[in-house]
């Protein structure tokens, strides 16, 4: 949560994972519109770290904070969300879970009460979780390969150097928007590095064939 953008990204993940647990309880619940949700949600959790976890909210907490949120609301008629993010629902699931409550008890009940109804941790986690850059993109374009793309360029025995020494075709490399074994380096080069190509041709469609 360092910036604005960041922040509203990670609250309206977990105002959907807040509503997938809901509609376990009740399965015409619907997060109401508007922004009064997302400032619960924000208030709510900005509150948790600040009184009790000054070091940060792990993913992993987070969702164990709404599970036990929801999970006692499970027999009521009405769930309502601005509780499950005041301070006083803060409260209650810190000292229930760390300040020597009966929290070690009640996971059990409430493990039982998710796979009853085919919810998991995991899945609920991996609903907020930031998404990760993906490793292969530092190899979009490598300009360290230019001078071994530049020899004997458009020959034979030039393309055979560049498969041996390069990543092959890249739509940002210069050189490659002169050669002529454009189409055969990208079927070569895909059969070596699948998702080097394939991130290199999603950047070339998205930038609508320009390069």
């Amino acid at each position: 949560m360092e910036n604005s953008e960041i922040k509203q990204k990670k609250i309206e993940k977990i105002k959907k994972a807040f509503t997938r647990l809901a509609k376990v309880v009740d399965p015409l619940w619907a997060m109401p519109g508007g922004g009064q949700p997302t400032i619960f949600v924000y208030h709510g959790l900005d509150y948790m770290k600040r009184q009790y976890f000054p070091n940060g909210l792990a993913d992993d907490r987070i969702i164990d904070f709404l599970i036990y949120q929801v999970y006692r609301y499970r027999e009521s008629q009405r769930l309502d969300y601005r509780w499950c993010f005041s301070q006083q629902a803060v409260d209650k699931y810190y000292a229930q879970f760390c300040g020597g409550g009966k929290g070690r008890g009640m996971t059990y009940y409430i493990n039982l009460w998710l796979q009853e109804n085919q919810v998991t941790r995991n899945q609920l986690v991996e609903m907020i979780a930031d998404s990760k850059e993906n490793p292969f993109l530092q190899y979009l374009y490598l300009h360290s390969e230019e001078i071994c793309k530049q020899r004997f360029l458009n020959t034979e025995v030039g393309y055979m150097m560049c498969q041996n020494n390069t990543t092959g075709w890249s739509p940002l490399s210069e050189t490659c928007k002169q050669c002529k074994f454009t189409e055969q380096c990208t079927n070569d080069s895909e059969r070596k590095y699948p998702e080097i190509i394939r991130l290199r041709k999603e950047h070339k469609d998205h930038n609508n064939g320009k390069n």
